[in-house]
């Protein structure tokens, strides 16, 4: 594979090449003019100036881009540039209040322009010295480190990884877990929580825990009956879609076995607790429909995963972790742990 520096640096010639020509209106040539200020003091000129041959170009080069993206590209791509040569690596945020003004409108842009870049090299963002927090710099800068090692506290016991999707409800089982309640199905048993859809921070450290686990790992997930709950799941295992560069870098292992244990809509648990949950919503439905009549997820979704999307798109009601009292939900874990075992 070709050097992510060296892939940048054509990238940011490719777009300044293109930016020497193209119309602009003032505000647009200004921040053109700050971006292509900054990629000089990280690249330095040849002889041949700016519009050197850069020989063979990654697939997806941006020639035709112009205007103020071209000039957010590559405003971007020299910002990690930067990085690749021996900084600290940086976050969307940073570059986003770093740029000159006019350039972003919103930190998102700095996103979009990280997306081109990532599909462009066929890399994702943080091996190109960017991320989207300081979580995932921690988790990025581990798996540059060689990754994770689990030291059980007893040798020979295998670990078991549960993934919840909020934060209230991991907090009540860590104080199940502190009291015993999972020692007898999980004695080593981590808990995570991504509060909410995976960003990539907790994706990466999913993968390194993963990978750490040995063979065959066990991932639990643990998320509301609702069509929220689903995709989150789906991302954990599938990541996700948007850039899907990123998917081989991000996604757990191939050998990982995962576990959705719910809750789901028609669980037991919730009938004997006399929940009854809330109806399905025009906007529920329309995104549990989605995730059905997704042509990527049919070819990889289980066979049990489709059967609960459409099992709760047919009871048309959604319950949320919350409707169990912590400990019901902690003994229910411990039950559906053993279960699995």
């Amino acid at each position: 594979m070709d050097d992510p520096l060296h892939l940048l640096e054509e990238m940011v010639l490719d777009v300044l090449r293109a930016l020497q020509s193209a119309p602009f209106t003032l505000p647009r040539k200004m921040a053109a003019a700050a971006c292509a200020s900054r990629c000089r003091t990280h690249i330095a000129p040849t002889d041949d100036g700016w519009a050197r041959q850069t020989g063979r170009r990654p697939g997806g080069m941006l020639t035709s881009w112009t205007g103020a993206a071209g000039a957010r590209t590559a405003f971007v791509a020299a910002a990690c540039a930067a990085v690749l040569r021996g900084s600290e690596s940086v976050t969307l945020r940073d570059v986003y209040y770093s740029a000159p003004a006019g350039l972003f409108a919103s930190a998102g842009g700095v996103a979009a322009a990280a997306a081109v870049l990532e599909t462009a090299l066929g890399l994702p963002r943080w091996k190109l010295g960017m991320t989207e927090s300081v979580s995932a710099r921690r988790a990025a800068a581990l798996e540059a480190a060689g990754g994770l090692r689990l030291v059980p506290e007893t040798p020979g016991i295998r670990a078991c990884l549960v993934v919840v999707e909020k934060h209230t409800v991991l907090s009540g089982l860590v104080a199940a877990a502190s009291s015993g309640t999972f020692r007898g199905v999980a004695p080593f048993l981590i808990l995570l929580t991504g509060s909410g859809y995976p960003s990539t921070g907790v994706a990466l450290m999913v993968r390194l825990l993963a990978r750490a686990m040995g063979a065959a790992p066990r991932v639990f997930l643990v998320t509301d009956a609702d069509p929220h709950g689903a995709d989150i799941a789906l991302r954990y295992r599938f990541g996700s879609g948007s850039v899907p560069v990123r998917n081989p870098h991000l996604v757990a292992p191939a050998a990982t076995v995962w576990h959705w244990l719910g809750l789901h809509a028609d669980d037991p648990v919730l009938d004997e607790r006399g929940c009854g949950g809330e109806p399905l919503t025009r906007a529920d439905t329309g995104k549990l429909a989605g995730l059905l009549r997704s042509r990527l997820l049919a070819k990889l979704m289980p066979a049990a995963w489709r059967a609960r999307i459409e099992s709760q798109q047919a009871l048309g009601r959604k319950y949320e972790l919350e409707a169990l009292s912590a400990d019901r939900l902690a003994s229910w874990l411990a039950a559906k742990l053993a279960e699995a075992s």
